[in-house]
């Protein structure tokens, strides 16, 4: 982390970026440094390169394996630290290399509304780390009027009254990988036992975690994801979330987002179609993790294509960033010859292949077909209908 190693990380940087081989790399390196500092200067510009895909400033950075695979990305950060841009004075606890951390120190402030920012963590080399990727972006910052600093400690030792928000990531994987928020570290239940009613509290957890009994009521769970994944849950206290409900808030490449949202108890009733229309929906992987694919569908009169499968069909088209869209070709038998013939009359070489309430087995017979042509489709099997029959529905992605 020296002024003296920046030569050998970018050096290193560089070689991995045009795809140098790892082997001349290396002899390279050692020909200058110890084969120890060249192993440890390899793997940091290797997990620089990954990070490229959520830190913008990633190759100047500092990052431990599991603290990358951690860490929220730039948007996910971004988006989650406008809820604290009021805010005065704010700890980011299990901080890690800083994925939030980053966005929190740089937040709005003046001259006459400065701001503080204090990163917690356990560990000493992800503390150091933090430290450093926090100087690299505050360097980076208009937020001149920002105090920003990284303190080695846990949040049993940390004095949590003096801070107006909280963020916290909890270890999951204490011993072993856990849903159960009293095996956290710090746990849940202790956490919320000693945060106060005028304090912002966020907590991150993953996007499985139940709620559980010993979390507040007026708790606000929202799930957050991209077009494709849903990355992370999130607790909510005392924010303009709505108390006690949830949602589901999908954040695109540029920082947009967009959001459902209802009670946490709320329940839909499913309406079934009774024939497939020319469009055919799928919630986004966010809104199935929140469990809001039938609230949304009742929002713009979507029916499932069967009771059990949430696929949703229209006979218009609708543009809900929400939802994929796909315009229905046809409805088949799942059947291998049929389809082949299909695909193959119809100069179709190229498909994603989708599945609901299909087994693995016959998913990958059709994955394995054989066919050549210019076109490309998606194939999607479900079941279909009151009956439930297995179905392939062949149709073109909008999106």
């Amino acid at each position: 982390m020296s002024d003296a190693a920046t030569a050998w990380l970018t050096a290193a940087f560089d070689e991995f970026s045009n795809n140098a081989n790892p082997l001349k790399i290396a002899k390279q390196l050692r020909n200058s440094i110890s084969p120890t500092r060249t192993a440890l200067v390899m793997e940091q510009a290797q997990l620089r390169i990954r990070a490229k895909k959520k830190f913008p400033l990633a190759e100047n950075m500092f990052f431990t394996k599991r603290g990358l695979e951690q860490s929220s990305g730039h948007e996910f950060a971004k988006y989650k630290s406008t809820y604290f841009q009021s805010l005065d004075s704010v700890a980011d606890i299990c901080c890690g290399v800083g994925g939030d951390l980053l966005e929190l120190a740089t937040r709005p402030c003046s001259e006459n509304n400065p701001t503080s920012t204090l990163g917690v963590d356990v560990d000493a080399v992800t503390a150091l780390f933090a430290q450093k990727n926090l100087d690299v972006h505050l360097a980076n910052s208009p937020a001149t009027f920002n105090s920003a600093t990284v303190q080695e400690t846990d949040f049993q030792s940390l004095d949590i009254a003096q801070f107006s928000g909280l963020h916290l990531d909890p270890d999951r994987r204490k011993g072993r990988r856990t849903t159960d928020g009293r095996h956290f570290s710090p746990a849940l239940n202790e956490v919320f036992a000693n945060v106060s009613d005028n304090q912002l509290v966020a907590v991150k957890v993953a996007p499985a975690t139940p709620r559980p009994d010993y979390l507040p009521t007026n708790v606000h769970r929202e799930w957050l994801g991209d077009s494709r994944e849903c990355k992370q849950q999130m607790l909510w206290l005392n924010s303009t979330h709505r108390p006690g409900g949830r949602s589901a808030t999908m954040i695109g490449k540029q920082g947009d987002s967009n959001s459902i949202c209802c009670q946490d108890q709320s329940k839909f009733d499913r309406m079934v179609a009774e024939k497939l229309h020319q469009y055919l929906y799928e919630p986004r992987s966010v809104v199935l993790a929140a469990g809001l694919e039938d609230h949304l569908a009742a929002q713009h009169g979507l029916a499932r294509i069967a009771y059990d499968i949430p696929y949703y069909t229209s006979k218009e088209l609708i543009a809900v960033p929400l939802l994929s869209r796909f315009q229905v070709v046809d409805l088949l038998k799942l059947d291998l010859k049929l389809i082949h013939s299909f695909l193959v009359a119809h100069n179709v070489g190229q498909i994603e292949l989708k599945q609901r309430g299909i087994d693995k087995v016959t998913y990958d017979r059709v994955r394995k077909l054989k066919i050549k042509g210019e076109r490309k489709a998606t194939v999607i099997l479900t079941r279909y209908g009151e009956s439930q029959k297995r179905r392939v529905i062949i149709a073109k992605r909008i999106d």
